[in-house]
């Protein structure tokens, strides 16, 4: 029997993260890993059993590879993304689909000219055994008004403020559109206070066109790793556990691991039916456009409108 042959692109943590999980299911075969660092491709592709690589062209062409994973740097993830369109293989694009709402724009539209659905976006909450009880939940609670979303993380990269909302609320950003099954049409940028040249805490509230609110709460220099939500509706609240009911872990790695293999096995599932089915592209530039809009309203101290352009027919409407 022909084994799915995967390629991998970037080989860091989270190339290794995918590679591992991807390897492990059985039918499929990484085969080829390719890094900026050569170093860095050898070491993933020894332990994976696969082929090591420099070229990403070689890569996304080898006949040997039928799908592909980009995690690599956020800046390649838009010109990764159109090659591999380019190639007609499945893809499996970390966030974000790209750094900027027109270069997401432009991958979201090349594939709608497909007319078939090949990509889908790293958003993993959604597999995130938590995050769907919880969904499954919220609609006994009737029409939600508020969700509340907080994120913790424990490093002290001083990461600057744009880092850390299109590197981590990006997520929380996406369980907000989800949970609510609406879009954010409007957000406002709360506290921001400093840790040395970087960001230490934001906040910022949000509106969405089904007349729900939503709140953000993000700290980067926290206890340690921890994600909850809770949605409120007409009828009651909906909440995940609270951080004393979970496990305490030092990264997203440990807290998310059932939900990257879930992902991993929920993408190969859809590359066997023939259509991409998880976070689309279009989720990615829904995101993304939330994500420029919260920089800009740091910056300009006011709510901002958050600017989303057409949906394609191809990924259907809410």
């Amino acid at each position: 029997m022909t084994k799915l042959g995967i390629g991998i692109i970037g080989a860091g943590g989270m190339g290794t993260e995918h590679a591992v999980n991807l390897g492990g299911i059985e039918g499929v075969d990484i085969v080829m890993v390719a890094d900026a660092i050569d170093d860095a491709a050898t070491v993933l592709a020894s332990r994976v059993g696969a082929e090591a690589t420099t070229d990403v062209a070689a890569l996304i062409g080898d006949p040997r590879v039928d799908a592909i994973v980009i995690a690599s740097t956020d800046e390649t993830h838009a010109e990764l993304a159109l090659a591999a369109l380019q190639s007609a293989k499945p893809t499996l694009c970390e966030k974000p689909l790209a750094v900027d709402l027109d270069d997401a724009v432009g991958v979201m539209a090349a594939e709608a000219a497909t007319g078939r659905r090949l990509l889908q976006v790293g958003l993993m909450r959604v597999y995130d055994p938590i995050d769907v009880e919880l969904k499954e939940r919220v609609p006994s609670n009737g029409r939600v008004h508020h969700i509340r979303a907080v994120h913790r993380n424990r490093n002290d990269f001083h990461r600057s403020i744009d880092h850390a909302i299109s590197q981590s609320m990006v997520h929380d950003i996406h369980t907000v559109r989800w949970l609510a099954e609406a879009e954010i049409t409007s957000v406002v940028a709360g506290m921001v206070p400093r840790n040395g040249d970087g960001v230490r805490f934001v906040t910022a509230a949000a509106r969405l066109d089904s007349g729900a609110l939503a709140s953000f709460e993000f700290d980067d220099f926290a206890f340690g790793y921890d994600v909850s939500v809770e949605v409120t509706g007409e009828n009651g609240l909906a909440r995940t556990p609270d951080p004393a009911d979970t496990a305490l872990h030092d990264d997203w790695f440990a807290w998310f691991s059932v939900a990257y293999r879930r992902e991993a096995e929920a993408w190969v599932s859809s590359i066997g039916a023939g259509s991409a089915a998880g976070p689309s592209a279009w989720d990615g530039v829904a995101v993304q456009a939330v994500v420029q809009a919260i920089q800009r309203s740091v910056r300009s101290g006011r709510e901002e409108a958050v600017f989303l352009p057409d949906c394609p027919s191809l990924y259907g409407r809410r």
